[in-house]
């Protein structure tokens, strides 16, 4: 799983320089398509701490 994760921050490494600036928070489901990743491994590189969502106040990950 640690290749799915150098491959995620790749990716979201090519998505901070070819995109606009970040105005708003996204789900999950958005944040996976745009970083081309797997829900699960977005979930995984926040439990192994490389990725820090922000939650909302019902605890939803943004």
């Amino acid at each position: 799983m640690q290749r799915g994760l150098e491959q995620l921050d790749k990716n979201a490494s090519k998505a901070a320089l070819s995109s606009p600036k970040i105005t708003s928070l996204v789900g999950i489901g958005e944040a996976a398509y745009l970083l081309g990743a797997s829900i699960r491994t977005l979930r995984l590189g926040e439990a192994e701490g490389p990725l820090l969502p922000r939650r909302t106040a019902g605890g939803h990950r943004r």
